[in-house]
């Protein structure tokens, strides 16, 4: 538990970048500079020559920017009038707000070969790991950070069940309608509990199968049941007809096991 909390914070401090959020798309604007000498990352640059970017005082967040996150391997990807360029961070731009960088002349050129226009409106900033894709970072916290609460094949007994009938969007971020189809909601001890459950290891081909008196059923999970504890699941009308008469409203004496669908 230790070491994947341990892992996690690691994994934060990655897709954040200090005071970047690695994969979100900023909107703004790009100037040009030219100086030379040593960066505010701890490098010799030649924003004449090199293709870099300075960015804003307001994404450096050490005491010591040469120790920044920011200059650790993140670059940022620009977009402009249908042309893009990825240039890695290695200055800081005292007088840039969050949404002003400071490209070297050479990156600057790339995009806007006018020099005249000096400050290029309407441009897209994208932040990423030079060496960490986002979408591998991401895995990594699905893997972590959750699919351990999900415990394959182990049977839970003395369980009990109960049924609802509420339509829309499930915790899964599909469309359900549990009047009428077969599906499971189950308790939020089984969630890895990230920003978006829609993305959650449960939703991803995860089946309960369930047995009560001598009959069972096997149902896809779809939605979370906020009420429901490890020992008790919330099924659609027709999966708990299939086991029991509605009247029975609590079903108890049941076991389940989640299965790969």
């Amino acid at each position: 538990m230790l070491r994947s909390l341990a892992l996690l914070l690691v994994l934060v401090a990655l897709v954040n970048a200090a005071g970047f959020q690695l994969g979100k798309t900023i909107k703004g604007h790009f100037t040009y500079y030219t100086d030379q000498g040593y960066g505010a990352c701890g490098t010799p640059i030649n924003a004449d020559s090199q293709l870099l970017v300075a960015v804003s005082y307001t994404y450096f967040t050490s005491s010591n920017p040469n120790n920044d996150p920011v200059c650790k391997n993140i670059c940022v990807e620009v977009g402009y009038k249908g042309k893009s360029i990825k240039v890695p961070v290695k200055d800081k731009c005292p007088s840039c707000a969050g949404d002003h960088f400071d490209l070297s002349k050479a990156a600057f050129k790339k995009l806007e070969p006018n020099l005249d226009v000096g400050n290029a409106k309407g441009a897209t900033f994208n932040p990423l790991d030079m060496f960490r894709p986002l979408s591998l970072l991401l895995l990594f916290a699905t893997v972590v950070y959750g699919a351990s609460k999900i415990p394959f094949g182990k049977k839970i007994t003395n369980a009990e069940f109960t049924y609802y009938i509420d339509g829309g969007t499930g915790a899964c971020g599909t469309q359900i309608n549990p009047k009428s189809e077969m599906l499971v909601a189950v308790g939020n001890v089984y969630w890895a509990g990230l920003p978006n459950p829609n993305n959650d290891p449960i939703c991803k081909g995860v089946c309960v199968k369930v047995e009560y008196k001598g009959k069972s059923i096997t149902v896809p999970v779809k939605d979370k049941c906020w009420g429901c504890g490890r020992n008790k699941l919330d099924l659609s009308e027709p999966a708990f007809k299939a086991l029991e008469n509605l009247g029975v409203g609590r079903a108890k004496g049941a076991s389940f096991t989640f299965v790969k669908c």
